[in-house]
């Protein structure tokens, strides 16, 4: 069973509170799709797989820690924080259907 799983970030002006009063700062939204389409999820070595590609994503949507400023460095970990943790749910969701399946189609 192909899944794809979609990292969404949304940077805040909020989450940005030590940057100068000059600064301006936009929402940035950013949608990273991950296939599993080649992946059995189920098995050890898919779910790291899948895992991994979530890392590569959230590094894609967010960028890395080779920031200059202060400011982007907590941009950088605010982001990063959002999209993993909106990721690890939908990553459970993609796992456990793929498990059920497994189960379903073992018991045939």
């Amino acid at each position: 069973m192909s899944r794809t799983l979609a990292i969404s970030t949304a940077l805040l002006a909020s989450a940005l509170f030590a940057l100068p009063a000059t600064a301006q700062v936009r929402p940035v939204d950013q949608r990273v799709t991950v296939s599993t389409a080649d992946l059995d999820v189920a098995s050890d070595a898919g779910r790291a797989a899948f895992l991994a590609r979530i890392d590569q994503a959230v590094t894609r949507a967010c960028g890395t820690l080779h920031t200059r400023s202060t400011s982007e460095l907590q941009a950088n970990l605010a982001c990063t924080r959002q999209a993993r943790a909106q990721a690890q749910g939908q990553a459970q969701t993609v796992i456990a259907d793929a498990e059920s399946h497994r189960k379903v189609a073992m018991s045939k």
